[in-house]
């Protein structure tokens, strides 16, 4: 990608907007402020989302999924009956879903929406073939998600830190964020 060329290079990102996107507003900003190049998508539909995850088009390692949550999936709502919902249960993505998604890339996988980080839906994405999932497992406070991406992707993208590391230090300024980290073995 030539903005990694740059003098001063612009790392790849994508960012998914589920529903409202204000808050991905903010985290684009966030994200361009630490250099990154960010291909922002706002999904209108279930088969928008698994698009765009599945998508190895997108360049770069860190993705970004700022959406809500709920009942341990992200939270999408009522569609119109032409809309293909299968994998939804009562409106919401769940880990038995990630599946549909088929392989993912080797990738960090990054969530905001609250409860997306069930056991079930880390193992879900890794299994999918992610190389990494953050997400918190209850439901943190709200003002705390952005300075958490901001300081986790500060490490990744400015410090040059492993995702653990990273991980690490965005918690250690940011304790109550609930947030937790699957890694793939490999």
């Amino acid at each position: 990608m030539t903005a990694e060329t740059f003098f001063n290079p612009q790392h790849p990102v994508t960012l998914i907007a589920i529903g409202d996107s204000g808050e991905a507003m903010t985290l684009r900003l966030i994200l361009e402020s630490l250099g990154a190049f960010v291909s922002f998508y706002r999904i209108g539909t279930p088969g928008d989302f698994v698009s765009v995850l599945s998508s190895a088009k997108d360049p770069g390692n860190l993705t970004v999924i700022s959406a809500h949550g709920n009942n341990g999936g992200f939270h999408f709502g009522d569609y119109a009956p032409q809309i293909d919902t299968s994998l939804l249960k009562s409106g919401v993505f769940v880990p038995s879903s990630v599946p549909g998604i088929g392989k993912l890339s080797r990738k960090t996988f990054l969530s905001t929406a609250c409860e997306t980080g069930s056991s079930e839906m880390r193992s879900a994405f890794l299994e999918a073939g992610a190389d990494a999932y953050v997400a918190p497992e209850r439901d943190p406070e709200g003002r705390d998600i952005p300075v958490f991406v901001h300081l986790f992707a500060h490490g990744l993208l400015a410090k040059g830190l492993t995702v653990s590391a990273a991980f690490d230090a965005a918690c250690d300024a940011v304790k109550d964020a609930g947030m937790v980290l699957a890694q793939s073995a490999s």
